[in-house]
């Protein structure tokens, strides 16, 4: 029963002692606050920083504790007696640790106001030195000023000594000088007079040579005149020679204007023409486009037909003509062999026979890199001057007319005239063998390039 009594009792101090805990904690947070703005004015007057972060950070441990405190008596209620006493000596504690807070905030409050008067003793210093600082710059730009005043009169005397410098340099220079003069006068004085009987001599000698120049001089004359005479032949030569050079020049465009009128006449037949793989030699590779030819050096087991040829490495146009004119260009640079030309549609293809008008094939050639045949009966040896890089061929059909030209200056390399062709004829071309590469080049029908008057 006694028991039971005083648990009412005891229940009353915990809640005292529970409501001056709940007291202490919301003093606790006053005092935070203004350990925080205490915190705020001591950071912008820098100087007890380090003291105020190590109060803060008890105070937080405190409030931690306090916090965890709490929280136990809230979870700890069947243990009010044991808690009990450790909230009083927490309450104790609280007490102890509120005096000192308190006498910080107290110490905070003097060096708040400590630090106002030093400020405010700062600030007049500041301003004293403020002043100071300007007087010294005043005094500063005065004395630059004077400084460079000085600089300049010490540069316009450092100019003028020097200008004294030299002017005694040169003084001292023409005075040695004059000094030298005098010693060399007294010395050709005395040359003067040794060089006077000397000229005097050579003025004797003079005489003699004017007399000498003086027929010479009459000699020239008489040459002079001989050379204008000639010069003046020389001109009328040089005339005649101008006007005979205006009327070659003249002559040279009528040619060229008739050679282009020519080309043009043969040209305007130029025809379209493209190989016909069909005949081609087995050795021979054609471009995709039917426009090229070389040796390939190997067979390319082709099918055989009667068109092709075999054993001679030749092969015929796929156009063939019955009538009219026609014309076709090839490139033959770097080759040193190969043969072109017309030929009948009735030719011998599986036999290596002599390519002669006999046989039906019109054509010129070349060997060894500089000979040159047209292939009449008997063989013609052609005289080139220049190696032709493109050969024309032209066809007059109804004329009986085969011409071959190099294509570039327009000369005529042969014709074969008066032929009876009889059938239909196909452009024929052959571009020899590859020689080990020496003759590798393939022959190219080329696109003829007009003439422009």
């Amino acid at each position: 029963m006694m028991e039971n009594k005083q648990l009412p009792s005891s229940y009353k101090e915990k809640l005292q002692m529970q409501s001056g805990y709940d007291n202490m904690t919301i003093e606790h947070q006053q005092l935070q606050i203004t350990h925080n703005n205490l915190k705020a004015e001591k950071s912008q007057l820098q100087t007890s920083y380090s003291n105020l972060s190590r109060e803060k950070l008890q105070l937080q441990g405190s409030y931690d504790h306090l916090n965890r405190e709490k929280s136990g008596l809230q979870t700890s209620n069947v243990r009010c007696t044991t808690e009990q006493s450790s909230l009083q000596n927490t309450y104790n504690n609280l007490l102890r640790e509120k005096s000192q807070l308190q006498t910080g905030y107290n110490n905070l409050t003097e060096e708040n106001s400590q630090f106002q008067t030093s400020y405010n003793n700062l600030t007049k210093e500041k301003s004293q030195l403020q002043t100071n600082y300007n007087n010294l710059n005043r005094e500063k730009s005065q004395l630059q000023t004077s400084y460079n005043n000085l600089n300049k009169e010490k540069s316009q005397l450092q100019t003028s000594y020097n200008n004294l410098n030299r002017e005694k340099s040169q003084l001292q220079t023409s005075y040695n000088n004059l000094n030298r003069e005098k010693s060399q006068f007294e010395t050709s004085n005395g040359n003067l007079n040794k060089e006077k009987s000397q000229l005097q001599t050579s003025y004797n000698n003079l005489n003699k040579e004017k007399s000498q120049l003086q027929t010479s001089y009459n000699n020239l004359n008489r040459e002079k005149s001989q050379l204008q005479s000639s010069y003046s032949n020389l001109n009328k030569e040089k005339s005649q020679l101008q006007d005979k050079f205006h009327t070659m020049a003249a002559e040279k465009d009528k040619l060229q204007k008739r050679l282009c009128n020519l080309r043009m006449d043969i040209t305007k037949y130029a025809v379209d023409v493209t190989l016909d793989p069909d005949t081609a030699h087995d050795y021979l590779i054609l471009s995709a486009d039917g426009k090229q030819v070389k040796d390939g050096g190997s067979p390319q087991n082709l099918p055989d037909n009667p068109k092709r040829f075999s054993p001679v490495v030749n092969a015929l146009g796929k156009q063939g003509f019955t009538s009219g004119r026609f014309y076709y260009e090839v490139e033959v640079s770097g080759k040193t062999a190969w043969t072109l030309g017309i030929a009948r549609e009735s030719i011998k293809r599986k036999v290596n026979i002599l390519r002669n008008p006999e046989s039906g094939y019109w054509t010129i050639w070349l060997r060894d890199g500089n000979q040159y045949k047209a292939l009449a009966d008997p063989y013609v040896l052609l005289s080139l001057k220049e190696k032709p890089e493109r050969v024309g061929v032209f066809v007059d059909y109804g004329a009986g007319l085969v011409s071959f030209y190099d294509a570039d200056r327009w000369n005529l390399l042969y014709s074969f005239r008066g032929v009876s062709f009889k059938e239909k004829i196909y452009p024929y071309f052959s571009p020899y063998l590859h020689d080990d590469g020496t003759n590798s080049s393939p022959l190219i029908i080329v696109t003829p390039i007009l003439c422009t008057k």
